[in-house]
């Protein structure tokens, strides 16, 4: 159980909400990315959804965190959504063209999980 996160299995979409409001400590930032690798690794989700509610500013460590998650999950065809942006955590993508180019960006996390599983669906109805 991670002291940084809580998550959320949702079909194949796993949501991952941010507990500390600031991520940039140093110890915090190796204990989170260690921590994000084991779950994506013990959950195999196709889609995962980062829940920045609580997060008040983040390091361009996390991003970078994220970025890892994105290019795993990419590779088997996934995607990942980053949700409920608060102003300098949305800035942050915002600058570094990150909102709508690498991530997809949403306004709540029940918008990113419906969508997500509304593709999920679509995409087996396709492959039969």
């Amino acid at each position: 159980m991670s002291t940084h996160f809580q998550i959320e299995l949702h079909g194949r979409v796993l949501v991952i909400q941010f507990l500390p409001p600031q991520l940039f400590e140093h110890l915090v930032l190796n204990e989170l990315d260690d921590e994000l690798r084991e779950v994506i690794r013990e959950y195999e989700p196709r889609y995962a959804v980062f829940d920045f509610s609580r997060v008040s500013f983040c390091s361009s460590s996390i991003i970078n965190a994220l970025l890892r998650v994105r290019k795993r999950l990419a590779r088997q065809g996934g995607q990942v959504a980053i949700a409920e942006l608060n102003g300098g955590v949305q800035e942050a993508f915002k600058v570094l063209s990150l909102d709508r180019n690498v991530f997809v960006p949403f306004d709540t996390v029940q918008a990113a999980v419906d969508h997500f599983l509304e593709e999920d669906a679509w995409d087996d109805e396709t492959k039969d």
